[in-house]
């Protein structure tokens, strides 16, 4: 009995993982694709709508573009690790 239990655990806890592989892997890409955007157009908007130019602009992008790589690697470990 407790065999069974240990192994429905690990199921439960393999498609969790799985679920937060998935989520990771959307939001670093949407955010790789937005901040690859951003400084290829050299212009990029804020939260509330603010038009960011310039330095600002790349600034932003390459948050965006380091916060994405963060994501899909974090996914990528999860993917393999967990």
């Amino acid at each position: 009995m407790p065999r069974l239990t240990s192994l429905l655990a690990q199921s439960q806890t393999n498609d969790t993982s799985n679920g937060l592989t998935l989520i990771f892997f959307a939001i670093g890409g949407a955010l790789i694709a937005y901040g690859a955007w951003g400084l290829k157009a050299g212009k990029t908007r804020g939260k509330y709508g603010t038009q960011f130019d310039g330095n600002a602009a790349m600034i932003l992008s390459g948050i965006r573009l380091l916060g994405g790589l963060i994501c899909c690697g974090f996914a990528l470990y999860q993917l393999l690790i967990g």
